[in-house]
């Protein structure tokens, strides 16, 4: 009798907790655009300007043409050269490089996006079948990353009511400690993907807290994914830096840094997996592993990026322009930001405390049937496993902001 058939496929290899519809979504938008459809699309984090053009950076576009040089086209180190760790050091920190880095250990390693930051913390730093703590609401790649390495998504609250799940969080790290002997938690802060919530420097100061609470239990392992905290406002968006030295010393933070969201260079995959120890061989392992895994998965990442943004990022003059462009940005997005909340507040739509960046969010128990009406209707905005509602503002013109509440709130009733 002929056997049945059994796929080669490996069961892990194909994991349904990513955010792929995201992409398909944007497509099917951009089409009925084409065709010359009124549509208002609203779903996927890509910055557009007030013209409904892709928003970029004219310094970046410049340094990028200049790039391309044979040198931004051969193959680079595979953390990334020494001028760039440096910079995105230089970057990073800010007012707080020359306190950090003469009291802390570090080690900057570049990656393939900002994804490739978080995939490549995952790897090194939890065993097989351990917890990895992911907000909810929070991205969905999370969850697929945390599979694809073997480890165990483990959910937690991110709200307790209108503000971070300080009680909660904290038990959840004392559990996770006591039964597996080693934490690994995700903090998507400031500007969370996708709510776009920013903890208070009080609940920031509680969070470190807790963590340090865990660590005499079991060593714990935090990974900060900033990838928005360039759209935060300035007296917020490295608050975290300065908070470092709270940090008991069997806690180890690590930060994502997403390079193409912050320069607007999306499709050329650009980021830096950073860490800060007191410890000089904690970050001589990190190094060593980093380098290891990267060269395993993706082998280095882009060159051409790389190049560009050493050639504008050593330049402290640059750094103020290209700060000052993307306050131009942040302004724009907290306008949308503004006014969206401002008519949910006025009309009952209640949304998850919207503080900056670039996402606002609804709980909807029936999210897939609201995104199907309002897709009827030309808006095109995210369902999230049917329990959220995510509106890109990134993606919409204050002028195609104005309504949008009222529209998903009718979408809802």
């Amino acid at each position: 009798m002929k056997k049945q058939y059994e796929p080669h496929l490996a069961k892990r290899a194909y994991i349904n907790e990513g955010d792929d519809i995201i992409l398909a979504i944007n497509a099917e938008a951009k089409e009925m655009k084409r065709m010359g459809k009124p549509v208002i699309n609203a779903s996927i984090g890509t910055l557009y300007d007030e013209e409904g053009h892709f928003s970029t950076l004219p310094m970046i576009d410049e340094a990028l043409k200049e790039a391309l040089s044979p040198s931004g086209r051969s193959y680079p180190q595979v953390g990334g050269s020494k001028e760039f760790q440096e910079c995105v050091l230089q970057w990073l920190l800010q007012e707080y490089h020359s306190s950090i880095t003469s009291t802390f250990h570090s080690k900057v390693v570049a990656t393939a996006g900002g994804t490739g930051a978080i995939a490549l913390a995952f790897r090194n730093y939890t065993e097989l079948d351990q917890s990895i703590l992911i907000p909810t609401p929070g991205w969905a790649n999370y969850k697929a990353i945390a599979s694809q390495v073997g480890a165990i998504p483990l959910p937690y609250s991110l709200y307790d009511g209108n503000h971070f799940n300080q009680e909660g969080v904290s038990a959840l790290l004392m559990k996770v400690a006591k039964e597996e002997g080693r934490v690994f938690f995700v903090l998507n802060d400031p500007s969370q993907n996708p709510t776009g919530y920013t903890l208070s420097e009080v609940e920031l100061d509680g969070f470190i807290a807790s963590l340090n609470k865990a660590s005499d239990i079991a060593p714990v392992t935090v990974l900060f994914d900033i990838a928005y905290f360039d759209f935060t406002k300035s007296d917020r968006s490295r608050l975290i830096f300065k908070k470092l030295s709270a940090f008991h010393p069997n806690v180890l933070s690590l930060f994502a840094f997403s390079a193409s969201k912050t320069f607007s260079i999306y499709g050329l995959r650009l980021g830096a997996l950073i860490a800060f120890s007191r410890n000089k061989e904690e970050i001589q392992l990190f190094g060593e592993a980093s380098l290891s895994v990267a060269r395993a998965i993706w082998s280095c990442a882009n060159a051409h990026a790389i190049e560009a943004l050493v050639h504008l990022l050593k330049s402290p003059t640059n750094r103020e322009v290209l700060a000052e462009e993307l306050t131009n940005e942040r302004l724009m997005l907290e306008k949308r930001g503004e006014l969206f909340t401002e008519e949910a507040r006025a009309i009952g739509l209640k949304t998850y405390p919207y503080i900056s960046g670039f996402f606002v969010t609804m709980s909807c128990s029936h999210a897939n049937e609201i995104a199907k009406k309002l897709k009827a209707q030309g808006i095109f905005v995210l369902p999230m496993k049917n329990e959220f509602l995510r509106v890109a503002l990134s993606c919409i013109t204050l002028k195609e902001t104005k309504g949008l509440a009222k529209k998903i709130y009718e979408a809802m009733k």
